[in-house]
């Protein structure tokens, strides 16, 4: 889990995310990085009802991805959404 720090949780957050950040794409992973003139990097993760729609799937994906994160983080660039 990842710590209460490095979470997104606002609404207003994740819309300042979709409108001034950056895409990158593959085929099953949409990244968007934004600033966000803070010490530390804030994580947040929107799994669609198009992967699944059962919730016990989607919420065992996010939990894979902070899990991923978590392990990572001290490789990630201080400062970003």
């Amino acid at each position: 889990m990842l710590f209460k720090i490095n979470r997104l949780k606002k609404e207003g957050d994740f819309e300042k995310l979709f409108k001034k950040g950056k895409n990158f794409k593959n085929e099953f992973l949409i990244l968007k990085i934004a600033q966000n003139n803070l010490q530390e990097n804030r994580f947040g993760f929107i799994v669609s009802k198009k992967v699944s729609k059962k919730a016990v799937l989607r919420n065992k994906i996010k939990r894979r991805l902070k899990n991923i994160i978590r392990q990572n983080i001290k490789d990630v660039k201080k400062g970003i959404d």
